[in-house]
């Protein structure tokens, strides 16, 4: 189930749908996006560009 949600997630990226991402397995978030915004119990903890 997870690979079918990637798999969807790649596809609507490269079809240029701009995407909020929730997500705890940080080493999937990162292959996935543009932007990484961090956030530990509420406040902005760190915001990445993501550089490919």
């Amino acid at each position: 189930m997870v690979l079918e949600v990637i798999k969807i997630i790649k596809q609507l990226k490269a079809e240029g749908t701009t995407i909020l991402l929730v997500e705890q397995n940080l080493a999937m978030a990162l292959k996935l996006t543009d932007y990484i915004y961090i956030l530990i119990k509420g406040p902005l903890f760190l915001q990445v560009l993501m550089i490919n």
